[in-house]
């Protein structure tokens, strides 16, 4: 878990460098939100407008568009 939130904090990194975002929600597991805090870099922490301590890991793309569509998250 803490090498994937490295590499998935280094890929936010350099996707941000590329002005691919200019706001983040981050969605993961809670233990692994934690461990994506510590690693993410302050400029992408700056960017970070929600976070939600949730595994949706087992959801594919529609069921995630539906959780967040229904109010299910905080996130939109």
């Amino acid at each position: 878990n803490e090498l994937f939130a490295k590499r998935v904090a280094d890929y936010l990194d350099k996707a941000r460098t590329q002005h691919r975002y200019d706001q983040l929600v981050v969605v993961a597991a809670p233990k692994v939100l934690g461990m994506m805090r510590k690693e993410l870099s302050k400029e992408v922490g700056k960017l970070v407008t929600d976070e939600l301590p949730k595994d949706l890991s087992w959801f594919n793309a529609r069921e995630i568009e539906r959780y967040f569509a229904k109010g299910s998250g905080r996130a939109p």
